[in-house]
């Protein structure tokens, strides 16, 4: 496998795919995000401000990340200081378990630091607690959490970069 960065003449409809693989499970069990349903517009608006890197195996693509640099208004926490986060993160199923996620999770930390971070966050889904205990075990922490406007919740997590 290798870690390679998102490049123009790359599939936005290809990336949603995976996407959607990545997050059907969490469809299926009723937990709600985004990236269950987004569409190939959605996903290149996704692209947009950030640094995306894709996990490939042979031909195949099997993971994703999206790193930004924090300015989101809709999540205060994501406008402090030095700060990154990273979204549009998954794997596909029959590749989780075999360090896809960790090894794109320390391609942003390495980015992140590299630009000067101070700080990386994410979200996530406050009923996803298989994730939230995955980012608890690489070193973030529950700093706080943001209600949608669709009435869901997500908590914030975030880890020191310095």
């Amino acid at each position: 496998m290798t870690i390679r960065r998102w490049n123009d003449g790359d599939s936005v409809d290809r990336l949603t795919e995976l996407l959607h693989a990545a997050y059907a499970e969490w469809g299926e069990a009723g937990v709600y995000f985004w990236a269950v349903e987004q569409s190939s517009d959605d996903t290149r608006e996704r692209l947009e401000g950030g640094v995306t890197w894709l996990a490939v195996e042979g031909e195949e693509w099997v993971g994703t990340v999206t790193l930004y640099p924090g300015t989101r208004a809709d999540i205060p926490y994501y406008g402090r200081p030095g700060l990154w986060y990273f979204g549009q993160f998954g794997v596909l199923p029959t590749y989780k378990g075999r360090g896809v996620g960790r090894a794109l999770f320390d391609t942003v930390v390495a980015h992140a630091a590299g630009a000067g971070g101070l700080e990386l966050a994410c979200d996530t889904n406050s009923k996803a607690l298989r994730l939230i205990g995955m980012y608890e075990a690489w070193g973030l922490s529950q700093v706080g959490h943001h209600t949608w406007p669709n009435g869901g919740v997500s908590i914030v997590l975030a880890r020191s970069l310095v």
